[in-house]
């Protein structure tokens, strides 16, 4: 099982707060900067049983990681328990070591008893391998159909595959999952049996597989669903015909009978009603992206 969302900050004025099954939200920066889209995310994502979480920028070259870990808790440490927590490692952090991370993670910890992830490249993740020991999980960044190695990590929690007009992630495992994750005092979930390293839907490896045949797409068939899969799916409407036709009715509830009529569209729009999409009977970019990591209604 997998969950996919978006990581939102000051940079998204505009967002779909319903479309997605977890939001990452900034809550600061530094020592003294307070993400100013912060509250206005967190007003439309949080609710019972919505997925969420708050992560950090740091800047180790200016502040003590102690002092932003402080800030970050201002902002957001009432939430401990409900949400997961990240620190984002990149851009001149990259120049601090393991043990600069870990002040910033460790303080959080022992103040809320929630283990936060620790975001950063993928081709970064054996230099920082001593926090995966220390129990730390891993947010980890590779735009790519194919998914991170994580290397000096058993597994990654999440993975940012995508930052285009907005930053994707697929998070690997189930929204029990996430909230061991947001819980406090427990064992940290990246232990867990079910988290993986990848995701492997044997719908999207044969989507993948005929996209390939009938368009020389080149895709990795990996059975992940990510934007060069969905580039290459093609419009599908009334009178729609051949085998990706066929894959879409086995994927809404219809007659895999490979064309697109009345029964088929009546099964597209109730999927799409369910998923809260626009209910127009058009398999296009939005709802194949639903088909592709929601499955079935």
């Amino acid at each position: 099982m997998a969950l996919y969302g978006v990581d939102i900050s000051s940079y998204q004025t505009h967002v779909d707060y319903n479309l997605w099954s977890f939001y990452m939200i900034k809550a600061s920066e530094g020592r003294t900067l307070k993400d100013k889209m912060l509250d206005i995310h967190y007003n439309g994502v949080h609710g019972e049983d919505r997925l969420f979480g708050f992560y950090h920028y740091a800047h180790p070259e200016n502040n003590a990681m102690i002092d932003e870990a402080k800030f970050f808790l201002d902002l957001v440490g009432r939430h401990a328990g409900h949400a997961v927590y990240a620190l984002d490692w990149e851009g001149k952090a990259l120049r601090y070591g393991p043990d600069t991370a870990l002040k910033w993670l460790n303080y959080v910890y022992m103040e809320t008893g929630v283990r936060p992830l620790f975001y950063c490249s993928d081709s970064r993740t054996a230099q920082y391998a001593k926090i995966a020991k220390q129990n730390f999980g891993l947010w980890v960044a590779k735009y790519s159909s194919r998914g991170p190695a994580h290397i000096g990590w058993p597994i990654c929690a999440m993975w940012q595959y995508s930052a285009r007009d907005l930053d994707y992630d697929v998070f690997f495992g189930e929204p029990y999952t996430w909230k061991r994750y947001a819980a406090q005092g427990s064992l940290n979930a990246w232990t867990l049996p079910e988290a993986s390293a990848g995701v492997h839907d044997p719908w999207v490896v044969a989507l993948q597989k005929e996209l390939n045949i009938q368009y020389k797409a080149g895709l990795a068939v990996d059975g992940i669903p990510g934007p060069k899969t969905l580039a290459w799916c093609p419009m599908l409407t009334r009178r729609s015909r051949g085998r990706i036709t066929r894959l879409v009715q086995s994927r809404v509830g219809a007659a895999p009978d490979g064309f697109f009529g009345d029964k088929t569209e009546a099964a597209v729009r109730h999927f799409q009603g369910v998923k809260n999409l626009a209910v127009d009977g058009i398999v296009g970019r939005q709802t194949w992206w639903a088909l592709l990591t929601h499955g079935r209604p």
